[in-house]
């Protein structure tokens, strides 16, 4: 934009200095088409005087009279005044340049109008225009004049002129400035736009939309690349999804064979212990041991069902259910042990959220598995905050779970979701995994942030509308 304003000050300057330029020559050039025609006359009325040896005090006298004449001077063959305006100086010799040159000068300078002697003197605010034209008397030079014209009245209508352009170039600046900045508003500054918005998307950010303004092609690129943004989008998370789901089929497959090896051996295992616990007397060891070893395989046994339910293919039951009731019944179960470390709950649910189209059951589950997380992120107790809110444009519900404990290790901040990822001791690394997958069939999203001082926040964001939200098989 720059350099169009600049382009256009110069275009605007170079017309406005040529114009003004001719405009000072024609205004010249009129001043010496005059001062010589005036010059002319004084030259015939003193031949006219000379002839007659009288009159040239009257030819003097008039120009001394009229407005616009500096001066006017008479001289003879041999340069001396014989008449002048100024009467001191007559009876001097001449020592200009000008009567000395119209003296030598043709006679068709006044008969046929070739050009006379011109001269120009320019001061600061004013100048001189000097005219010499020799006298002829029967075809013979009998003397030279010289008229000087005041050029006041004309410096200042060239002042005039040069105002009159800069006034020009100003206006034509302004002009070019505005048409400058209402090219670059409808041209240059989308593409602008869509050079950023290009880059970003080169860079791997496919979440930049451009605001559509006009129905121009600049319009209809920018609708364009809109369009294509949202298709990548779209490929990216079915990439992704894809991914992910060969990935749980893989673990499925491979899970399904290890849980019928190791579930069979562990059954005989829990029922021998059981046994040895039945007939062993309580207070000798061997049944202590029994008792663990009981105790250990119906562990053994949980994270077999829990790894099975995550990766064995289910139906899903989709219809219209209270998000509402759905999270505070999780919310019931989960008080029970958060109270046990004194841990308290603030609830904050938007009334306006509507009923939305979910499977309630995976729902609860999920949402549970956030409470827990974040109980057992708080071990020496804490406070648990739920918050719903509805979407500005009521198109999507934000579920937000939070809580004041250890934060998450930011090396760990990238794995949060990964089967089988845990920090604790005592975790499977399953529960928020389960989350991620149930807000994927959801065709919902979800993220978290650490607070400053400690504290994790979990979002997760459903949609309102079933078209936005179409049911999707566990894999």
């Amino acid at each position: 934009m720059t350099s169009i304003m600049v382009l256009a000050a110069a275009l605007a300057l170079s017309a406005s200095y040529l114009g003004a330029r001719r405009e000072t020559q024609d205004i010249l050039a009129q001043v010496q088409t005059d001062g010589v025609a005036l010059a002319r006359s004084y030259a015939l009325s003193a031949g006219n005087a000379m002839m007659v040896n009288a009159g040239l005090g009257r030819v003097t006298g008039e120009a001394r009279r009229s407005q616009g004449i500096r001066y006017l001077k008479i001289c003879d063959t041999n340069r001396r005044i014989i008449a002048h305006t100024d009467v001191d100086l007559i009876d001097n010799i001449d020592s200009g340049p000008l009567i000395e040159e119209a003296l030598g000068a043709s006679i068709t300078v006044v008969d046929r109008g070739d050009k006379p002697v011109i001269s120009i003197e320019r001061t600061r605010r004013s100048g001189i225009l000097k005219v010499a034209l020799p006298i002829i008397i029967l075809s013979s030079v009998a003397g030279a004049l010289e008229v000087g014209l005041d050029l006041a009245g004309i410096s200042q209508a060239i002042a005039g002129a040069w105002r009159h352009a800069a006034m020009i170039t100003a206006i034509a600046f302004a002009l070019g400035s505005l048409v400058a900045y209402l090219f670059a508003r409808t041209i240059t500054r989308p593409v602008k736009q869509l050079v950023e918005a290009t880059q970003l998307v080169a860079s791997g950010d496919l979440s930049r939309v451009i605001s559509v303004t006009s129905r121009d092609e600049i319009g209809l690129l920018a609708e364009s690349f809109n369009l294509m943004t949202r298709e990548l989008a779209e490929a990216q998370h079915m990439q992704k999804r894809m991914f992910e789901s060969e990935k749980l089929v893989a673990l499925g497959e491979m899970s399904a064979g290890v849980a019928h090896e190791i579930r069979n051996p562990l059954g005989s295992i829990r029922t021998c212990a059981s046994r040895i616990e039945e007939i062993t007397p309580k207070d000798q060891a061997i049944a202590k041991y029994a008792s663990i070893v009981s105790r250990e395989a119906d562990r053994v046994d949980r994270l077999i069902r829990q790894l099975l339910n995550f990766t064995r293919p289910a139906p899903v039951d989709f219809q219209y259910v209270d998000l509402t009731q759905i999270i505070d019944e999780a919310l019931g179960l989960a008080l029970l042990k958060a109270r046990l470390v004194g841990i308290t709950a603030e609830v904050s649910y938007d009334p306006s959220v509507p009923m939305v189209f979910a499977d309630a059951g995976r729902l609860q589950q999920a949402m549970l598995n956030l409470m827990f997380n974040s109980i057992d992120a708080m071990p020496s107790g804490g406070t648990l905050t739920i918050v719903t809110q509805l979407s500005p444009d009521s198109t999507s519900i934000e579920i937000t779970v939070a809580d004041t404990g250890e934060g998450i290790p930011e090396e760990s901040a990238d794995r949060v979701f990964t089967p089988f990822f845990t920090t604790r001791s005592t975790g499977t690394g399953l529960g928020l995994a389960v989350v991620a997958q149930v807000v994927s069939e959801h065709n919902g999203a979800i993220n978290f942030t650490c607070r400053p001082g400690g504290g994790t926040v979990f979002r997760m964001t459903l949609p309102t509308s079933p078209a936005r939200c179409v049911p999707c098989a566990r894999s």
